[in-house]
């Protein structure tokens, strides 16, 4: 098995939650929600784990104080997911093994979840894997766009689907699993245009 370290985004604002409180800071039953992705990569065996941090980034790192195997890494200005995760490419430009990228307000991602996405990964030797979900109310999540013999075309957000697109019950809950040197590679090349 090739090694891996995982990148959290928590640099998040609490825009939708309505309140001062990083979102990752918000509990479910009891606990941070950032507590329960940190626990998840660490079940299974992450060397290090990267927690991008932005929006009341000192408040996160004082409610977790010195965790082991974190590193965190300041995002200035929220300028996006990929954005977010390029803030990473210092510390991770000679990594050469497998890189998760996740959701720091996931807490309902389990360990089991990430292995299947590795154990998938491996199987395909891709240089991208990116777990989906099918939901009866899709509303507020990107759908996942596919061909007619069913391979992903892409990803759309919510607010730039077309009405057909809003149809689409697939969609992505934001658990990836890229080649670290293909991600920053690609990462180079978004860009922040849509709405």
């Amino acid at each position: 098995m090739a090694e891996r370290v995982a990148i959290i985004l928590a640099a998040g604002v609490s825009k939708r939650m309505n309140t001062q409180l990083a979102k990752v800071l918000h509990e479910v039953c009891g606990r941070p929600m950032l507590a329960y992705v940190l626990d998840a990569c660490r079940e299974i065996g992450m060397s290090k784990i990267y927690v991008v941090v932005g929006f009341s980034a000192e408040h996160v790192k004082e409610r977790f104080g010195e965790v082991e195997n974190v590193v965190w890494v300041e995002q200035d200005e929220q300028l996006g997911t990929a954005h977010a995760v390029l803030c990473c490419k210092e510390h991770l430009k000679d990594f050469d093994g497998q890189t998760p990228v996740l959701c720091g307000d996931g807490p309902l991602i389990r360990a089991e979840t990430l292995k299947t996405l590795i154990e998938k990964h491996e199987s395909g030797q891709s240089a991208a894997t990116l777990a989906t979900a099918v939901l009866d109310d899709p509303s507020g999540y990107g759908r996942i766009i596919r061909d007619a013999y069913g391979n992903m075309q892409g990803i759309v957000e919510d607010s730039d689907c077309t009405p057909a697109q809003l149809a689409i019950k697939e969609i992505n809950p934001s658990n990836y699993l890229f080649n670290n040197k293909v991600l920053f590679e690609a990462l180079e090349k978004v860009k922040p245009d849509n709405v």
